[in-house]
């Protein structure tokens, strides 16, 4: 029985609002949704709440310090990415959404991870915090832009190599 619980010790949670708590919620939902076979949708509506939980849990293990660079948590970044993974698997239709819609995630979660770390006192945001939040959002709808450049460069440039009197007329 103590080689059991030393096994599972590592994985368990040390209290119940833990981010290995959303990891382990994760994982059952995950194990729920492969044994559902008959229902289609019913698995893939599992899939994507495991997975919303999954990053969850990662978002807030990564916010902690080993994953901080410079005192700046990653986790804005990593979660954004995990977030537009998984809105690039349900959007067919929009191949470069998703991408182009990391940074403009990520500025959010940056928000978000500061309102946490500020133990969700619901107050005005002081006058210091307003001014640098703009910025990031700003930085962050300046790359998502660039983004979308260079995808609106990249289907121009194919169109120009394939219809030589464009670059005749020019």
């Amino acid at each position: 029985m103590k080689d059991i619980k030393d096994l599972f010790s590592p994985i368990l949670p040390p209290k119940a609002f833990h981010w290995k708590t959303f990891l382990l919620i994760s994982i059952l939902i995950w194990l729920v949704s492969a044994a559902v076979e008959a229902d289609v949708i019913l698995r893939d509506r599992l899939a994507v709440l495991s997975l919303t939980f999954l990053i969850i849990g990662i978002c807030w293990r990564t916010s902690q310090p080993p994953f901080m660079i410079y005192g700046i948590p990653l986790s804005p970044w990593v979660s954004g990415a995990l977030i537009s993974l998984l809105l690039s698997q349900k959007m067919v239709g929009l191949p470069y959404f998703p991408l182009q819609s990391f940074p403009i995630i990520s500025g959010c979660l940056i928000y978000i991870v500061e309102f946490f770390n500020d133990k969700l006192n619901i107050r005005p945001a002081p006058p210091l915090m307003r001014p640098n939040f703009i910025i990031v959002m700003l930085i962050h709808l300046l790359i998502s832009c660039w983004i979308k450049f260079y995808f609106i460069i990249a289907n121009t440039s194919g169109l120009i190599n394939n219809s030589p009197t464009l670059v005749q007329a020019s």
